[in-house]
Parts: structure tokens; sequence; C-alpha cells
């Protein structure tokens, strides 16, 4: 019977302690989620906030690019341009909501990275 007692405090023993490391990746994977969530609002934010500079960026490499290969491939261009572009507007609009009034000139009231 001593054995069995044994046998059982190991087993629970080692059952509190893959409890315990559960309950730890559980929080460690909740922050990650956060931080995740967070990087992903700042991005997002940061795109919607420079999306001027970026699409000045995207004009120097479309013209880069057509002046290389010739305008006729310009719809190929055009079509990669239209991708890039979407996938910005995903990003941007992964920005938290603006707290506050929305501003009608177009104002940005998001907190500033």
């Amino acid at each position: 019977m001593n054995r069995n007692r044994s046998t059982e405090s190991v087993v629970t023993d080692v059952l509190g302690k893959v409890k315990h490391v559960a309950d730890q990746a559980q929080a460690h994977a909740a922050e990650a989620r956060q931080k995740a969530d967070e990087g992903v609002a700042r991005l997002g934010e940061l795109t919607h906030r420079k999306r001027d500079v970026i699409d000045a960026r995207i004009d120097r490499a479309e013209h880069v690019v057509v002046e290389k290969i010739g305008a006729k491939h310009g719809d190929k261009v055009a079509s990669v341009r239209r991708a890039v572009e979407w996938g910005l507007d995903r990003i941007a609009d992964q920005r938290p909501p603006a707290h506050g009034v929305d501003d009608p000139a177009g104002g940005d009231s998001s907190p500033q990275y």
C-alpha cells in the first residue's frame, strides 16, 4: 500500500507541475497575442499616417520600373501597384479606432508613435 501512495504522490506532483506549465504557457500565449495585436495596430497607424510618403515611393518605383522595362508592360506594373495599394489599405485598416471627435478636415487624432 505504501508503494501505491508513493505512486499516487508522484502522479499528483507530476500532474501539478504539468498544470503549472500549461498555465504558464497560456499566460505567455495571451501576452504574445496582446503584443502581436499591439504591433499590428501600430503598423496600421503608421501606414495610415505615412501613406503619402509610401505612395510617393510607390510612384517613384513605378516610374523606375516603367523606364527599365518599357511602357509595353504598363498594365502589369499597374496591376502590381493596385495589389500593393490594396495590401496597404488592409494594413491601415488594422489601426485602432480614433478616440474623440472625427475631424472633417481629415486630420488625425490618433496617438503619435
